[in-house]
C-alpha cells in the first residue's frame, strides 16, 4: 500500500518533475530514462498568487491520467496546466503504479483488496490533496475528479 510522505522542514524544491512509474513498452520502444519504483509523486499547479491576496480558496481539478493502466504519468503537460491556472483553478496531477506493479493479483487472505495497488495509489493521492490543498490556496470542499482513457 502507498505510504504518506515523510514530513520535512523548510522549502522543498518542486520545480522539476520526479520519476515516473514503470511503463509497459512494446519490444521496439525504448523505455523512459526516468522510470523508477520510487514514482508516487503529486504535482500541484497553482495560479501566481502565493499570498492568496483575494483570501478566497480556489476550486481544484484532480486529474487521473490515462494510458490503459499501462503507460502515462501525471507529469505530462499535454492537458495543461496553463489554461486552468489562468482561469484561477488549481490542477493536481499524480503518478500511480501501472501494469503488473499496479494490478498484479496474488492470492493472499491477508490482503483486503488484492490486485489494486494502483487504485490505492489514487485514493491516497486524493486523500493527500483533500488534507493539504488549502496550503496551496485550494478549497478542500471543491475538488473535482476528472480523467481520461484509463
Amino acid at each position: 500500500a502507498p505510504q504518506p510522505p515523510e514530513s520535512w522542514t523548510g522549502i522543498r524544491d518542486a520545480t522539476v518533475h520526479r520519476s515516473i512509474c514503470f511503463q509497459h513498452w512494446p519490444i521496439s520502444a525504448e523505455p523512459a530514462e526516468n522510470e523508477s519504483e520510487d514514482c508516487l509523486y503529486i504535482n500541484v499547479y497553482t495560479p501566481e498568487d502565493p499570498n492568496n491576496s483575494a483570501n478566497k480558496l480556489k476550486p481544484v481539478m484532480f486529474w487521473i491520467h490515462g494510458g490503459a493502466f499501462l503507460a502515462g504519468s501525471g507529469n505530462s503537460e499535454s492537458f495543461g496546466p496553463d489554461y486552468l491556472v489562468q482561469e484561477n483553478i488549481i490542477l493536481v496531477t499524480f503518478n500511480y503504479r501501472l501494469g503488473i506493479f499496479g494490478f498484479l493479483r496474488v492470492d493472499d487472505p491477508n490482503i483486503e483488496i488484492p490486485g489494486n495497488a494502483a487504485m490505492k495509489d489514487m485514493v491516497m493521492a486524493l486523500k493527500w490533496t483533500k488534507d493539504n490543498i488549502a496550503y496551496f490556496g485550494g478549497d478542500p470542499g471543491n475538488i473535482t475528479v476528472v480523467g481520461q482513457s484509463a
